[in-house]
């Protein structure tokens, strides 16, 4: 009995291990190829954490070949761990800059009760953070009681870029905003294919007449209904209907590929900047993702290079997940890279402080 109980332990650590190597294969297979690596690839973590207790098994039963396998195949996803989980202190470190990336969900519009407060209460929180750029993400202003004059001044950046999406009765708009203290010499729209979803970037003179390309992203969103939430809900308490569990998946299959020809388009413009570039914003994706190799294979990621913990930026009732991202190119060095746990939005805020690199 205790043979067969550790025959059909050995298949299942099998199936984790390999789940977990097609998870690795996530960053460099396009969803467009196999949906099943982008699944995996979202996976991840979780693969990870069930492959670390089978390990750990194995050490109780002092299999230790077994063993040496196991931590063999967590090593060969050290790049995808490292992109998770950081353990370091604090820089010190004097910068030249701050930037700062926020979903912030449209400034709560639809809490219709307290919208005002929510706004004055987001727009007063960023006011003290210190930063000099921000690129925001589902982006609200109005011609009435929320213009943009009143978030310039808010934020006392005098300097900005918006772009709508959608604009609603002639007076609502919905889209991306990039506001700064420093001047905005150059700005494009990014605009994709059968997308409500965008991208742009701005030219920013920064001191010392260091002009660098700053995009903002916030690429193809899942578009969850009410109904998908709370099918995540069920999910979550084991009390939905498995027949219910295609619909959702085709919708998260649907935006994958979507946002890997949005990152596709994204990494060949980061490529031909002119100048040092930062990309910013909501990439709706995780560090293992296809979407986030693209656009990072020639970047730093500032949250590796300075940050510390796991992260995630994300907090509504999808699984929780670093999918806002700060990256940043040779010219420059990140030194204090923050995830603040700032309850205004489904996403947290996140910034980094930046020297030049003279070298």
């Amino acid at each position: 009995m205790r043979k067969t109980l550790f025959h059909i332990y050995l298949f299942l650590n099998f199936v984790l291990a390999f789940a977990l190597l097609l998870s690795y294969l996530a960053r460099y297979v396009s969803p467009s190829i196999s949906i099943i690596v982008a699944m995996a690839g979202m996976s991840y973590s979780y693969l990870l954490v069930l492959f670390l207790i089978s390990t750990i098994f194995l050490l109780s039963l002092k299999k230790y070949k077994l063993l040496l396998i196991n931590i063999l195949i967590v090593a060969l996803g050290w790049n995808n761990l490292n992109a998770f989980v950081q353990l370091r202190t604090s820089s010190n470190k004097v910068s030249d800059f701050r930037i700062m990336s926020y979903n912030v969900k449209l400034f709560d519009l639809y809490n219709w009760k307290h919208n005002q407060e929510s706004k004055r209460d987001i727009l007063d929180y960023l006011s003290k953070q210190a930063a000099d750029l921000i690129s925001f993400q589902e982006f609200y202003y109005d011609n009435k009681t929320f213009q943009i004059d009143s978030v310039k001044k808010a934020l006392n950046m005098p300097y900005y870029y918006v772009t709508d999406s959608r604009t609603l009765y002639d007076f609502e708009h919905f889209g991306q905003a990039i506001f700064s203290k420093y001047p905005i010499r150059n700005s494009k729209l990014i605009n994709f294919p059968n997308s409500t979803n965008m991208s742009l970037y701005c030219d920013v003179e920064f001191p010392g007449k260091h002009l660098v390309r700053v995009f903002s992203n916030h690429l193809e969103s899942y578009r969850f209904s009410k109904n998908d939430y709370e099918l995540m809900e069920e999910i979550k308490k084991k009390e939905t209907d498995i027949y219910k569990v295609p619909g959702l998946l085709e919708r998260i299959k649907y935006a994958l590929i979507k946002r890997s020809y949005q990152s596709e388009k994204i990494a060949s413009m980061v490529n031909a900047s002119p100048y040092p570039v930062i990309v910013t914003g909501d990439f709706n994706d995780t560090p293992n993702s296809y979407t986030y190799y693209q656009i990072s294979r020639y970047l730093s990621d500032a949250f590796i290079e300075s940050g510390s913990g796991f992260s995630n930026t994300y907090k509504g009732s999808f699984p929780s997940f670093r999918i806002d991202y700060i990256l940043y190119s040779k010219e420059l060095e990140s030194v204090n890279y923050k995830r603040l746990k700032f309850e205004g939005s489904d996403h947290f805020p996140i910034y980094t402080d930046f020297v030049f690199n003279k070298k």
